[in-house]
């Protein structure tokens, strides 16, 4: 069974479709991004995945039960562009909260949280308050927060667009490790607009369009994990990123008139590790 699953996915905003057959599956323990152009539909799907909106049509299961049931279950987390935390409590009590409010005894919650915070590289600093944190640090204290409470999904929409382009990529690095470093691997669903993150992150990238909102393709990505920040470099990688980045310029229809195949555009990035080459 898979971990998610949505079935021909609709939904309406009055007389606007902002979402129109969307049908893909997550499997237990995969990471997954959501990638495309604003506005194509990224962060509604998402919030209709934990049930923050209704659907108009269509099916959403998250281990065979409802949204509701298993936001219900606390057993969806979110990560958000902002990190979300309380001002007045320290980073202990921020990542503590949601074990707070579910009823875990405080011992418990206390050695979680810490163990948490650990494992972020923020050990030491459990009794800072937010002001007195970094930005990155802020949203490593988000993301403790998360793994803390061992959720069974975590829906995470562009958390480091806020962040400077060396900090983002210190965070993406940052985030692989302690996925790959926990207990068990959380099934992760992320948006972004990055296709150079995706790539590094990903197991698997949906490639949304819009008007409206729908998956243009599916992209696997090969590389094996763990993943370490050389693989940027590797020509596999460029050329993977060359792959994602050309599904923003690739028409929305074949001949046919069925669901664009791979890209074939000539179109590429710049590679800095070469004169010229062959692109997809």
């Amino acid at each position: 069974m898979p971990a998610v699953s949505l079935k021909q996915v609709r939904l309406r905003f009055g007389d606007i479709l902002a979402l129109d057959d969307v049908s893909f599956a997550v499997e237990e323990g995969e990471f997954v991004s959501l990638l495309g152009p604003s506005g194509c539909g990224k962060t509604t799907l998402l919030n209709v995945i934990g049930d923050l909106l209704a659907p108009s049509a269509g099916t959403i299961e998250i281990g065979g039960s409802s949204p509701a049931a298993m936001r219900l279950q606390r057993q969806i987390g979110f990560v958000f562009q902002r990190d979300t935390l309380l001002k007045h409590m320290p980073a202990l009590a921020n990542v503590r909260l949601p074990m707070d409010i579910a009823g875990t005894p405080r011992k418990e919650a206390d050695a979680k949280a810490r163990a948490a915070l650990k494992l972020v590289g923020l050990e030491g600093r459990e009794q800072s308050l937010p002001h007195h944190l970094s930005g990155g640090m802020r949203q490593r204290v988000a993301i403790a927060r998360v793994f803390a409470s061992d959720y069974r999904l975590l829906l995470m929409d562009e958390p480091f667009a806020a962040l400077d382009a060396y900090n983002k990529l210190v965070m993406a690095e940052e985030l692989l490790r302690i996925w790959q470093e926990a207990g068990k691997r959380t099934t992760v669903i992320f948006v972004t607009h990055d296709w150079q993150e995706a790539a590094f992150l990903s197991d698997r990238v949906i490639f949304m369009s819009g008007s409206p909102g729908h998956v243009k393709a599916e992209i696997k990505i090969p590389f094996a994990r763990p993943r370490s920040p050389e693989l940027r470099f590797s020509p596999e990688f460029v050329q993977m990123t060359n792959r994602l980045y050309n599904l923003y310029h690739q028409p929305e229809e074949d001949d046919s008139g069925g669901k664009a195949a791979l890209p074939r555009s000539n179109t590429a990035l710049p590679d800095p590790m070469a004169g010229g080459r062959e692109t997809l």
